[in-house]
């Protein structure tokens, strides 16, 4: 089923804030979170004991992986100063990783989380357990 990018924002945003709920490394999850540039982040988790998480998220005929979406995520995970975030639609999702030295959307780390076969709940399970394990060994 296509959805709706404010359909799925919505539904990323409940399943986030309940899955975050009990973990104490994270704390509040934020809906177009307001930037000093006056931009608006789509979601922003806080990071208590981790670091924050940034996520873009498109409608589904916009793929996740274009350079201009991951620039988009990258620049407000700059001014949030983090150096993870997250583009997506009801498909896929990507988890991004910065070190400093990316030029393109290929010169990032990332991982892949394929959607289609997954209720949105299991899908932010799956993106805060790479998050977690990413950054418990790094």
């Amino acid at each position: 089923m296509v959805k709706a990018e404010f359909e799925y924002h919505s539904e990323l945003f409940e399943s986030i804030k309940s899955k975050t709920d009990d973990l104490d490394r994270y704390g509040e999850v934020e809906a177009e979170k307001t930037l000093d540039s006056g931009k608006h982040p789509d979601i922003f988790i806080e990071g208590l004991r981790t670091h924050p998480i940034v996520f873009e998220v498109k409608r589904d005929d916009i793929n996740p992986l274009n350079n201009d979406v991951v620039k988009q995520a990258r620049e407000y995970a700059e001014e949030l100063n983090t150096d993870i975030f997250v583009t997506c639609n009801s498909r896929s999702a990507f988890i991004f990783y910065q070190t400093g030295d990316e030029m393109g959307v290929h010169d990032y780390e990332y991982h892949s989380v394929y959607t289609d076969e997954l209720e949105t709940g299991k899908i932010v399970e799956q993106i805060l357990q790479i998050v977690h394990k990413h950054y418990s060994e790094g």
